[in-house]
């Protein structure tokens, strides 16, 4: 590994924020079109689905996305370690970004999104890792080096939904998301090229299976693989319509959820009861499961972003000569001009516990949901003006920077010894369980807009405060 430092930091953390920015550039680029892609005619270029079913198409995707990285986790810390993790995840995002621009039709679709699903899972928990493992566990610069690592994300969030959104309008749907593809092209290469910055043990699995587990292993794969041909086989014999009826996408995402919030409790259990663990890690656990809820509140709401509230701007927001998919570029470019002044604030540790800035973020997380409940209030049935999403994204913005790139800093810092991998995959899971449960909420929405937005702001104010309550247990958790 390369000794050089670059702004204090080692030179790998550089390699590793350019190429998240240009997987992410790849991913925000793609998710600013994909909505409009399905719900528009075919007549508009697009696939002509329900916008309630698009809707939740868009946060089912984002649910799965997330739930593959304990896949990513796994393969890392037990097969072939970190770096080529992240390597082959990029070429899947890669194959997938090319499907999506070469093909048409609900088939490719589904199959490029599985291509972006799985790889997104093998890249996202492990670079996030890489990052921490740059540093020790009481190390200063740490919180720094994650602010600077999410300022390389929100560049490419910022850059690529304006042009991918551009390219989507004047030309169509696929020159979009070739552009994606072509960025997911640069990170890969940045990725590859510059692996003399990165540490020795990126590159070996820190906790390999023993040849017995991984004949295991394969026997688990084979009966699953079995198991699927069996389900198969009785599909086969069941009527379709009744089959189909029982596939909707409502059951699908109630699955989903169902699945992660299992995962996320046996990991849990199977972490606290490890062998492997001592007195202060298990207190690092217990306090962190907390600030895990919090975390998924603030993302339920967070990740509206990308499915409810992109139709809400497409169909309720007057945007004159502005594109819809560009207010998918408010979010980084705020977070590109307020990270610095974070990044001084926790240098000098003006919010002196991780717990406080976690209360602060959930605040105002719910105060931006009040906000568009008042903008339609206000507006009485009529389009509403642009400056209120502004407004709503300058806070749920300031509430991600307290505590997005905190709850990846504050993963890393009280992750067990034996769990760096998988403890990173935990932590994306608040995504996926927060997107999965979106999904399951958004014909409320359609409902009544004015509650939706209401109840969702109520709800992180009202753990906020109950957090607040308890923050001295859980700070002495952590600091024993």
């Amino acid at each position: 590994m390369s000794k050089k430092l670059i702004f204090g930091h080692p030179s790998g953390l550089i390699t590793l924020a350019f190429t998240e920015l240009w997987e992410r550039f790849s991913y925000f680029g793609m998710s600013a079109i994909l909505l409009y892609y399905l719900y528009y005619s075919v007549t508009e270029g697009g696939i002509g689905l329900d916008p309630v079913l698009s809707t939740q198409i868009v946060a089912a995707y984002g649910s799965l996305v997330y739930l593959s990285g304990v896949l990513g986790g796994f393969v890392s810390d037990r097969l072939i370690g970190p770096y080529k993790t992240v390597a082959y995840g990029g070429g899947l995002i890669l194959i997938g970004h090319v499907v999506l621009a070469l093909s048409t039709g609900i088939t490719f679709l589904f199959l490029a999104l599985t291509f972006i699903i799985i790889g997104t899972g093998l890249l996202k928990p492990n670079i996030s890792t890489m990052i921490g493992l740059f540093y020790d566990k009481k190390d200063s610069r740490k919180d720094s080096a994650y602010t600077i690592f999410y300022l390389g994300i929100n560049i490419g969030g910022f850059i690529s939904p304006i042009l991918v959104g551009y390219l989507a309008s004047a030309y169509n749907f696929h020159v979009g998301f070739l552009l994606a593809a072509i960025g997911m092209i640069s990170g890969l290469l940045i990725f590859l090229t510059q692996k003399k910055r990165l540490k020795d043990e990126f590159f070996h699995p820190p906790k390999p299976l023993l040849k017995k587990d991984k004949e295991k292993l394969i026997k688990a794969i084979v009966a699953i693989f079995i198991f699927l041909l069996i389900i198969l086989a009785i599909i086969a014999f069941i009527d379709l319509d009744i089959l189909l009826g029982y596939l909707n996408i409502e059951n699908i995402t109630f699955l989903i959820s169902f699945l992660v919030c299992s995962i996320i409790m046996g990991y849990f259990i199977i972490i606290l009861r490890s062998k492997k663990m001592d007195k202060k890690e298990i207190n690092n656990v217990i306090a962190y499961i907390p600030l895990y809820i919090g975390t998924v509140i603030f993302f339920i709401l967070f990740h509206q972003n990308s499915a409810v509230l992109v139709w809400f701007i497409d169909t309720n927001v007057s945007l004159g000569w502005i594109l819809p998919a560009w207010f998918q570029s408010l979010n980084p470019i705020l977070i590109i001009g307020l990270t610095p002044i974070f990044a001084v604030m926790w240098r000098k540790n003006m919010i002196k516990t991780d717990t406080n800035k976690f209360v602060l973020g959930l605040l105002l997380a719910g105060i931006s949901f009040l906000i568009l409940a008042l903008s339609l209030i206000f507006a009485g049935g009529r389009k509403i003006d642009s400056y209120w999403v502004v407004s709503f994204r300058i806070i749920i913005t300031i509430a991600e920077l307290l505590i997005s790139p905190i709850g990846l800093s504050l993963t890393s810092k009280v992750s067990p010894k034996a769990f760096h991998s998988e403890f990173m995959s935990l932590y994306l899971l608040t995504s996926s369980v927060a997107q999965a449960i979106g999904s399951m909420i958004i014909w409320f929405y359609k409902a009544d807009k004015i509650a939706y937005f209401i109840i969702l702001g109520i709800i992180p104010i009202l753990f906020g405060i109950m957090l607040f309550a308890f923050k001295s247990k859980i700070n002495k958790l952590i600091d024993d």
